[in-house]
């Protein structure tokens, strides 16, 4: 059945961590637009956060076709610097 919005990806949508990048916390987010797969991630060699982000290659947001029989969503990855720590997300664009 397609969803409604009320589920999150896999954490298999979440993008692989280069060497030195850690996830420390993996959960769910849900509000208005629907739910996401969150990560907080950490350097284990001392990159400050933008440097994480960059290190990941998510700059900028970027979306592709989750690809599902029924369910032709995309599945969009991003992360987040929120002055504590890098959350890293997957969540269905619409």
């Amino acid at each position: 059945m397609i969803s409604e919005g009320s589920d999150a990806p896999s954490s298999k949508a979440l993008p692989s961590l280069p060497p030195g990048i850690t996830m420390v916390d993996e959960g769910t987010s849900c509000g208005s637009g629907g739910c996401s797969r969150v990560a907080t991630v950490t350097s284990d060699t001392g990159l400050s956060h933008p440097e994480v982000i960059r290190e990941l290659g998510l700059q900028r947001e970027r979306c592709r076709a989750s690809g599902w029989l029924l369910d032709w969503r995309d599945v969009c990855v991003g992360a987040r610097d929120n002055g504590e720590s890098v959350t890293i997300y997957a969540s269905w664009g619409y």
